[in-house]
């Protein structure tokens, strides 16, 4: 699951997450690598169901939780 301001990667872009409207299915994110990129909207319902981006290695976060848990 996504929280504001993670990275996710989508079609081989990567994103951060702004702001969630779940009522509305609508979740706004804007492109990491795009110079100038404007936030965009994203069906909630998609972009939900990804992990958050690992910005230290070149893929996605798996239990995300208990590796935080693990390095305290």
């Amino acid at each position: 699951m996504l929280f504001k301001n993670d990275i996710f990667q989508y079609n081989d872009n990567r994103y951060r997450l702004l702001h969630i409207e779940p009522s509305k299915n609508t979740a706004w994110a804007i492109s990491m690598g795009a110079p100038g990129a404007w936030p965009r909207p994203f069906r909630w319902s998609e972009v939900s169901k990804l992990e958050p981006f690992d910005t230290n290695s070149s893929a996605p976060v798996s239990n995300f939780g208990a590796e935080a848990e693990a390095s305290s």
